[in-house]
Parts: C-alpha cells; structure tokens; sequence
C-alpha cells in the first residue's frame, strides 16, 4: 500500500518516513537510507527526520552513527522522550555507561513514557538487575502494545532469572500463540518441561528453538539432556558449538566437561571444570564434578579436599548433588 501510496504522491513525507521504517525492519537498509533521503527533500520537521535516521542506524548495526544523530536531537529538544530511549538503545549497544546513565536519568524525569520509553528503561533496569522495576516497564509497556513478542520475551527472562515458573509458563504460552516458532519460547517451554520431568516433550521443545536461532543456552541445555540420556556423541557437538559461540558459557563448559567424564577422557574434564569455575567459581555442582573427575583421575588428595570444603555446605545443594557428593565421601573414605 505505501509502494501505492508513493507512485501517486512519491514525496510524501508520511509514506516515505513508514516505508523507510518498514525497509529497515526488514533488514533492506539501503532502500530505508534512500527513501530517507528523499524524505529530506520535503517539508518534514527536520528534529522527525533525524528520528527516523537515529532508528534506521540503530536496527542496520550503525550504532556510532545512531548517538550523533539523536544527540542533536536531545541537545535541541531535551524533552524528547523517544529519542532519549534511541539514544538510551545506542548507548546499551555501545557499552557507553555514562551515556547509558544520561539517558536513564532523562527518561526518569518524564511522567509519561511510550512503550518504545519503558521498553528501553527496562532494558537498563533489567542490565542493572533491578528486576522489579525493570518487570514494571516491561508490563506497562506490553499494555500499550499487546502482543509484543519482544516484551514477553523479556518478561521471561525475569521470571527465569527470579525463579517464578508460575508466571513464566503462562507468558511462554502466549507467546508461542503469537509466533509457534519462537526460538526464545520454545527454549523456555523446554526449560519448563524439564522442571516438570517431561524430557521427550523438553527435547523436542529445545531442537524446535535450535531450528530458529542457535543460541547457546539452548544448544547447552539440549547437550546436557541428551547427555543425561545417554547420546554422548550429539551432546557433545552441541556443547562445543555453545562454547564456539559464547566461551564465557561456565555451564556449556560443565556440560562437556560430564560428557567428557562419561565418556573416559577425565584429564580434559577436568580442564573443562576449572574453566567453568574461573568463570563462576561459586557454582557449587562445578566444584563436585571436578571433584569426580579428579578421583577418575587417582587424585585423591585433591578430590578429599574439594569434597570436605563442601560437606558444610549441603543444604544449598541440589538433592542430585548431594547424593553424588556424598557417594564421592564414601569412595574417598574407604582407602
């Protein structure tokens, strides 16, 4: 219809500033960037435009570009809550916390935000794991644009990160109505299942988000219940790819590291242990695998030493770990 709209009025400044933004959504950007700057050429307010140009940098990759666009904007209009959010967007992309900081502190003074504004507050609360106010951005924001899958999945990751599987399922259901074949939905669904015991229905759920997008924790997690079903060889190839994409993964390196251990190669499961403790040296179920791996490997002394540090500490472990820690004590004890 805009195509339409443009061959019978072609400098229409409100069809050209839609299509562009369109174009952009779609990944063309040299058709977005041309239709631009034929907007340009007509009567827009040129504070619109550089908008326009702000949210086309910022979708095609050109953050840099996008903050010295919106920055004149703000210095000219410092009331301009949409382009405080790109600039806010720009900024979280380029690690610029003092920019980031501006931003939020502009987008606090303002008594009425639009869903792009709460979205974007709650990105930087969520970053600052402020997860309360960040869920409230979140939730208001989807209010004005129901059905955001981008909203949602956000809300999921809180529930996720605070431990309310309770909200997280209904908001995963409504977004695989919206779009079955959502990556993050599906992964999500698959984590619930997996709480539940329904591992068939978990790995099915996990193999339909790895068709979409192959994000790491996905390709983890789906490694880790087929290692615990025995499939060693696919779990494998799954972790590893994980580890390619994100090495700072500490739970990919866990994963192949007991895939490693079950599959008789204790020396680099032990490696693949200590990296993921240099990554979260706290994680208590880390600490007993390398424990086991170290008794494969007839070094006792070490395991003895890892075992009892952790036996004060059982009551924070899961029952799983507990057993496997205290099997580990008996083995130890009965030199």
């Amino acid at each position: 219809l805009l195509e339409e709209l443009l061959t019978r009025k072609p400098d229409d400044p409100s069809a050209l500033v839609s299509l562009a933004r369109m174009k952009a959504q779609q990944g063309d950007f040299a058709r977005a960037q041309e239709l631009l700057t034929r907007a340009g050429k007509t009567r827009i307010p040129r504070d619109l435009l550089a908008l326009e140009w702000g949210a086309v940098y910022l979708v095609g990759g050109q953050a840099d570009r996008a903050r010295v666009v919106l920055q004149e904007v703000v210095d000219l209009n410092p009331r301009n809550v949409r382009a405080w959010a790109l600039l806010a967007a720009a900024a979280l992309e380029l690690d610029d916390e003092r920019g980031v900081e501006d931003c939020y502190q502009a987008l606090n003074r303002e008594a009425k935000l639009d869903a792009t504004a709460l979205a974007i507050r709650g990105q930087i609360e969520l970053q600052r794991r402020k997860f309360d106010a960040a869920r409230l951005d979140f939730e208001r924001a989807l209010v004005m644009s129901p059905n955001n899958i981008q909203l949602l999945e956000q809300l999921l990751r809180i529930d996720a990160i605070i431990g309310r599987p309770d909200l997280a399922e209904q908001r995963v259901r409504q977004l695989l109505t919206i779009d079955p074949a959502s990556a993050s939905g599906n992964y999500f669904m698959g984590s619930l299942q997996i709480r539940r015991g329904d591992l068939p229905l978990a790995e099915n759920s996990f193999r339909k988000s790895i068709s979409k997008s192959r994000m790491p924790m996905a390709l983890n997690d789906l490694a880790w219940l087929l290692h615990a079903r025995g499939q060693n060889g696919e779990a494998e190839t799954l972790a590893r790819e994980a580890l390619a994409a994100n090495p700072k993964l500490a739970a990919a390196h866990d994963t192949l590291g007991m895939i490693l251990l079950r599959t008789n190669r204790a020396g680099e499961a032990e490696k693949a242990f200590r990296a993921g403790l240099a990554i979260n040296s706290g994680d208590l179920t880390f600490h007993i695998h390398l424990a086991e791996a170290l008794v494969q490997l007839k070094q006792r002394e070490k395991a003895r030493q890892i075992v009892t540090g952790l036996l004060a500490r059982t009551k924070e472990m899961m029952p799983d770990d507990r057993d496997v820690l205290l099997r580990l004590r008996r083995e130890l004890d009965q030199e």
